[in-house]
């Protein structure tokens, strides 16, 4: 075997790793999906609270309640939308 096809009894984070998954088409995975324990499901949300580091605005952009983007994590793009702005900051370098 070579190293692609190497059987192993574990992985760690951040390794990737090719599964046989019986009873679902590939067509039912998709990127972002995780792999978990029917009996320890990994938590959903639709809302999260985040820090944003805006490094550079477009001179007509405003970023405020409302203000739609994409959210890109690892392999998943995902649309999203203000709904509160906590604090302000603003430095000037």
């Amino acid at each position: 075997m070579n190293s692609k096809d190497e059987l192993v009894w574990f992985a760690e984070p951040g390794e990737n790793v090719r599964i046989c998954l019986h009873g679902l088409d590939e067509g039912d995975i998709r990127k972002g999906y995780v792999l978990c324990e029917k009996t320890n499901v990994i938590p959903i949300t639709d809302h999260i609270l985040a820090h944003l580091n805006i490094i550079n605005l477009g001179k007509n952009d405003v970023i405020a309640k409302g203000f739609k983007s994409v959210l890109h994590i690892h392999t998943v793009q995902e649309e999203c939308e203000i709904e509160e702005l906590k604090e302000i900051i603003i430095l000037d370098h």
